[in-house]
């Protein structure tokens, strides 16, 4: 076989997977592109680049490094698209972490209009 077929499966989202065929002679790299690039619209965990792909097949662990031909990985080969589950890896400590700030007014004592009286209150949230 000079190709193979890849299914893609994503966590936590059942029946939502992408299939493409690839040359074995690509690299890792080309595979963690394609994902980038047909990143499912209705997950919000897009990553930012190959690094943060995780890519696990039939229990082997995560695939890589990204350097290495598919036909190097040793990826089962089947009469059928071979199963690969993906997921975002989460951010470590320290790194850079991208916050979300939302910030809703809150009346203090039930009535609308304190805080224009100056007695208002402003929650914020930070979600990290």
């Amino acid at each position: 076989m000079t190709s193979i077929t890849l299914k893609f499966i994503f966590a936590h989202n059942d029946g939502l997977h992408l299939q493409s065929t690839f040359p074995l002679t690509s690299p890792l790299t080309d595979v963690e592109e394609y994902l980038i690039q047909k990143w499912p619209e209705i997950l919000d965990n897009r990553p930012e680049s190959g690094e943060w792909l995780r890519l696990i097949c039939m229990g082997q662990g995560i695939l890589g490094p990204s350097d290495k031909l598919l036909s190097e990985l040793g990826l089962p080969m089947f009469d059928y698209p071979t199963p690969v589950n993906c997921s975002v890896r989460m951010k470590k400590k320290g790194e850079e972490k991208k916050k979300v700030v939302v910030k809703k007014k809150v009346p203090v004592g039930g009535s609308s209009d304190s805080e224009e009286s100056g007695t208002g209150n402003n929650c914020f949230c930070v979600i990290m």
